[in-house]
């Protein structure tokens, strides 16, 4: 199983982000794909969470937010072999 982590700041952009397990799901094979949504509740909020997506073995992390967010995930991933996806959502 491939575990990908989706660390998502909710009021990048416009704040009408749909990303909820469900969504994000439908697009990924269930039996190939374990998918978790982490929220972002303050600044450096998202350092924490990649730390603790590193930590739970994720293969993929993905920042879904503005500069800030993908800058904070980006980070934590210096030096490891995660992949490192984006999804730009900031204005």
């Amino acid at each position: 199983m491939i575990d990908i982590h989706f660390i998502v700041n909710p009021i990048a952009g416009s704040g009408n982000n749909i990303f909820t397990t469900e969504y994000l799901q439908s697009y990924f094979n269930a039996e190939l794909y374990i998918v978790k949504i982490k929220v972002s509740e303050y600044k450096g909020h998202p350092l924490i969470l990649a730390q603790k997506s590193i930590s739970q073995r994720a293969n993929i992390i993905v920042a879904c937010g503005g500069d800030g967010t993908i800058n904070e995930v980006a980070t934590k991933l210096v030096g490891t072999n995660i992949i490192f996806g984006i999804v730009p959502l900031g204005s």
